[in-house]
């Protein structure tokens, strides 16, 4: 059985609706509120923005959005989205030290609303 919140091309419709540019990114994930913490692929921004929207175990790199599910998890339960080039690049800066306004401590993480 697949899973609801797996519809790849809302995912990807998500990503792309960040921005144009890296700055574009962390501007509308400022505006809504979304913070996150430094190279934790389950924790970033945009990992706590898709998680906000109903994406359910994703972790995020600079160039695919892939589950966090387990590797013995049935393959109908897994799932792969490319990056668009601005969000992974937003990625890449965060990690690096940019966009501090946006980095939190684990500990600090605010809890997450799922949006209707």
């Amino acid at each position: 059985m697949t899973r609801p919140d797996l519809d790849r091309t809302r995912i990807q419709r998500l990503l792309i609706d960040l921005g144009n540019s890296p700055d574009e990114v962390a501007t509308t994930l400022r505006l809504n509120g979304f913070v996150g913490v430094r190279e934790e692929p389950c924790h970033c921004p945009i990992a706590n923005y898709l998680l906000a929207n109903g994406v359910k175990d994703v972790r995020v790199g600079t160039d695919l959005v892939e589950d966090d599910l387990d590797p013995l998890a049935p393959d109908t339960n897994r799932w792969t989205v490319q990056m668009p080039e601005a969000a992974g690049e937003f990625v890449a800066t965060f990690d690096a030290g940019g966009y501090s306004d946006l980095a939190v401590e684990l500990d600090d993480l605010p809890e997450l609303e799922e949006k209707p």
